[in-house]
């Protein structure tokens, strides 16, 4: 089979089953913010940093190692199973140990329990780290996915179902506990790889190297995240931080972020691995797939950040309007968030994990700085502070991945250039439509109609001045329709 068809097969496969889990999240989510309050949200994303910043000691990069090296015997596997659990289970005795630590620095008693039980989830986790990258190279996306919409429907329930009993910050810890069980059961049922005692420690030196440098880079990178929870909290209180955490999960973290990194990082990750001495194929396939991220990322994005308010009236109610502001913000910065992510899986499938490692750091120290600074002048700067530095940092990691790929900048945007102008030309329809229409239509009509308006403009432009775009849909829907018949 043609990679293009690999390609693009093993996208629908990954797609069509994540689509509908990511929807049915983002539905939920908006469910339960009309039952819990900011302040549940905020207690829980001071939990859930706490937990990210112990994942750092849990996984060391080795699933990463898993996908990149072309072969591991069944006692590496092995060894890398019992290496992850021994740590895992270190980890869960330090959280309930260092719970009240955490009480006490955010002044909020009710946290010592709740992370004590989302620290369970590591146990749970290291039953499903080896089965999900072995699933994950050989592109196995079908089964990896359903154990991921099996999670997220568990957390659905459990969530939904605790927050209509009042249970309030307790419906979200619950639910997400009841998302790691299902999930990393389904992991090891589909995988059918059973750990076993017989280990082996050879070739492990080479894997550790890389593994610890990929995960030093990721660690950076949510300490960094962990950091900025933790400015937020304490400076500004569990309320700001709930309409920060609502924000940056709709306009910088959104349903397609989290669809589009995943199928990127978890897709082209192998794929770039096979093709890392294939100088043009390499250029082939990023450019290619930048593009369809530009055509996706760019309108919905900038859309958002357009019809914020009214966006938020319809769906949050207005007790979540004075995070407009940043939701528009995020919106615009969450352009270079889903437009640059192929730059890391190529850095990592071209083994430069140190070129990483330097770029986490440095990005991690930047934008700290600017969340200190900014929450000074309440949660407004946080957001324009992120603004002014994270740009220029996206930008830096594009040129980074561009040398690599002895690439030209002029190259890349020509590569971009339909979508931008489609965008251009869907911004100017909608202020329009703000000017002329708005002032005799409610939030819901207004709503309706700049997304179906700006849409229709968005792709009719597209189609228009790209026939490239055309001729690429059509092949792929051939290759759709072949797929279904086969």
């Amino acid at each position: 089979m043609e990679l293009n068809t690999q390609v693009i097969r093993s996208t629908v496969w990954y797609v069509a089953t994540r689509l509908w889990t990511q929807l049915l999240s983002w539905a939920v989510t908006l469910v339960l913010a009309r039952l819990l309050s900011p302040k549940d949200y905020g207690l829980f994303a001071m939990s859930l940093a706490v937990v990210a910043f112990l994942e750092l000691f849990q996984e060391f990069g080795l699933g990463v190692a898993i996908i990149q090296r072309p072969s591991m015997t069944k006692q590496q596997l092995n060894a890398i199973f019992w290496i992850v659990s021994t740590a895992s289970l270190a980890i869960v005795a330090v959280a309930f140990l260092g719970a009240g630590l955490v009480a006490t620095f955010y002044r909020e008693p009710r946290l010592v329990w709740m992370v004590r039980i989302l620290s369970l989830t590591f146990l749970l986790n290291s039953l499903g780290m080896v089965p999900y990258n072995l699933l994950t190279k050989e592109i196995d996306f079908k089964h990896r996915s359903l154990a991921d919409g099996f999670g997220v429907v568990a957390s659905a329930g459990v969530a939904i179902i605790l927050a209509y009993l009042s249970y309030g910050v307790w419906a979200l810890v619950w639910g997400h506990l009841a998302r790691a069980f299902v999930r990393n059961i389904s992991l090891t049922i589909f995988c059918r790889w059973v750990p076993g005692f017989e280990i082996s420690l050879s070739g492990m030196k080479g894997i550790m190297k890389f593994s610890l440098q990929i995960a030093g880079a990721s660690g950076i990178s949510t300490l960094s995240e962990v950091a900025n929870t933790s400015i937020i909290g304490r400076f500004l209180g569990g309320s700001d931080l709930g309409l920060y955490s609502m924000a940056e999960g709709l306009g910088k973290s959104n349903p397609l972020h989290r669809l589009s990194t995943a199928v990127i990082q978890q897709l082209c990750f192998p794929i770039f691995s096979k093709l890392q001495h294939e100088s043009k194929q390499l250029q082939k396939y990023f450019l290619r797939i930048t593009k369809y991220l530009a055509v996706i990322s760019l309108p919905l994005q900038v859309g958002m950040a357009l019809v914020a308010k009214d966006l938020i009236h319809v769906l949050l109610s207005e007790k979540w309007l004075p995070m407009a502001r940043i939701l528009q913000i995020f919106s615009l910065g969450g352009v270079l968030f889903i437009l640059l992510t192929p730059s890391a899986p190529l850095l990592g499938a071209r083994g430069r994990s140190d070129t990483l490692l330097r770029f986490s750091g440095i990005s991690a120290f930047v934008i700290v700085i600017a969340y200190l600074i900014g929450s000074q002048f309440g949660l407004n700067g946080v957001a324009v502070g992120w603004i002014i530095v994270y740009p220029p940092l996206r930008l830096y990691m594009l040129s980074l991945s561009l040398r690599e790929l002895d690439l030209s900048m002029r190259v890349y945007v020509e590569n971009i250039s339909s979508p931008l102008m489609a965008t251009v030309a869907m911004t100017v329809i909608i202020l329009l439509l703000g000017i002329l229409i708005h002032a005799h239509t409610g939030a819901v009509g207004r709503l309706i109609l700049d997304v179906s308006v700006g849409a229709a403009s968005y792709f009719m432009v597209l189609f228009l001045i790209d026939r490239e775009f055309g001729s690429d849909v059509k092949y792929m829907t051939r290759e759709l329709l072949s797929f279904s018949r086969s």
